[in-house]
Order: structure tokens, then sequence, then C-alpha cells
């Protein structure tokens, strides 16, 4: 049953993407925007988006962590270097109260790409959780030093 129900949850969610990609067309047109301009060729939602926005599903919305943790594990599986996933498994690792496993796997990531500010602040959040004050502190203020510039950061 719960395979069926996963099945069914991800075929929705590529539903849902085909019929967003479909309104934009629609709306594009409407407003006379060229479909080359706002569509390219290759947009069409990928399995791993599609997975993505399943697991992003199950942990944001239904808070099914488990079958959120799997779903995540099994891409990172496919995409060991891809940031968005370590960050969003590391948020699932934390809601969990798992912080040696988000640790282990936000380390790891910063060994091969260290100055990933946004794995940085990750891994702050998962100091602060343990009420680790010092290192999140530290680390809070090596970020801030490198002056990194964008909007999501502050």
């Amino acid at each position: 049953m719960r395979n069926k129900n996963y099945r069914i949850l991800l075929i929705f969610v590529t539903i849902l993407s085909l019929l967003s990609l479909c309104a934009e067309h629609v709306f594009s047109q409407e407003k006379g925007i060229s479909k080359a301009s706002t569509v390219p060729p290759d947009s069409m939602i990928s399995d791993f988006d599609a997975r993505l926005a399943l697991a992003r599903i199950l942990f944001y919305h239904t808070q099914t962590l488990d079958e959120a943790l799997n779903e995540y594990n099994a891409l990172l599986r496919e995409h060991p270097f891809n940031t968005q996933i370590i960050d969003e498994l590391s948020q699932v690792y934390i809601q969990q109260k798992k912080y040696r496993e988000a640790l282990e796997l936000l380390t790891a990531f910063l060994k091969r790409k260290p100055d990933d500010y946004t794995i940085k602040i990750t891994l702050g959040r998962v100091y602060l959780a343990m009420k680790d004050y010092n290192k999140a502190l530290e680390l809070f203020n090596e970020i801030i030093s490198q002056k990194v510039v964008d909007s999501e950061l502050y």
C-alpha cells in the first residue's frame, strides 16, 4: 500500500509540474510573449525535478520524515554533489534530531566544496540545534567575514 501511495504522489507531483508549465505557456501567449523566450525546448520536468518535489512534499507538507529521508538519500546517491539535496536532507535530519548524521553529511560535503556558504549556514543551524553556540557563532562569523552577496543569506 505504501509503495502504491508513493507512486500516486509521484504521478501527482509530475502532473502538477506539467500543469504549471502549461499555465506558463498559456500566460505567455495571452501576454504576447514569444513561446521561445519563455519555454525552452528542454523545459519538460525531469525525473530529478519530480522526485525532488516529492521529497519536499513528504517533508514540508505531510511531515512524513522517514519517507522524505528515503527519497532524499536516493537522490543523493544519484547526485552526490548537489548542494540543494545536501541542504534539504540535512533539514530532515535536524527535524528528526539526528544531528550527528547531519554533521557528518555537511562536513563531508564541505571537504569537497569548502566555500559553499549555503551548507555552512545549515551546519551552523545544526550547531544551534545541538546548543553548541560557540561553534555556531564561529561559523556564522566566518560566513559574514567572507562578505557573500546574497539576499537569502541575510
